[in-house]
């Protein structure tokens, strides 16, 4: 899918370097760890359903992802905001809320609706655009939280390297 703007997004992610508490980059390290842990199985799971007509086989790893996801948000939802400014955190957090809802709710009816998808064209349709529509969700919220980790690194004069 945008496996691409992921891969790069990591990078970015991972560029900053380890300094002392308090410090920016670190508070930035921090929230990007579980951001970056968990987007990544996140894209691997859509990737699998995407690319899967076994839904089902696959529904032990949404299993993981829900729960790998509510704790790394409750990891960065309890962070204090950095120097009274919350909008990175929040935004990260909005992500992976988001990112819960769809693989609780979305991605489960996706499983459900697989069964009936190959019965009929009409059937096929909505299941292909419940995906997409998933997909589009993830691809909307994930945006919004790398745009946010710019935000944050140009206010705090950290330089993002590709």
């Amino acid at each position: 899918m945008n496996f691409i703007k992921t891969t790069i997004v990591s990078l970015v992610m991972l560029s900053t370097i380890q300094v002392k508490a308090q410090n920016p980059v670190q508070y930035m390290d921090k929230i990007n760890a579980e951001f970056k842990k968990i987007s990544e199985e996140t894209w691997d799971y859509t990737r699998a359903v995407a690319h899967s007509k076994k839904a089902r086989q696959i529904d032990g790893q949404r299993r993981q992802m829900i729960n790998a996801n509510r704790n790394g948000l409750n990891k960065i939802k309890n962070m204090q905001p950095f120097n009274g400014d919350a909008a990175f955190r929040d935004s990260v957090v909005r992500y992976l809320e988001l990112s819960y809802a769809v693989l609780n709710n979305d991605y489960a009816k996706i499983m459900d609706m697989e069964e009936i998808s190959e019965q009929s064209y009409d059937a096929m349709e909505a299941y292909m655009l419940a995906q997409q529509i998933a997909n589009d969700k993830m691809e909307a919220a994930f945006d919004i939280a790398v745009a946010a980790n710019e935000e944050f690194a140009k206010k705090n004069n950290i330089k993002l390297i590709d």
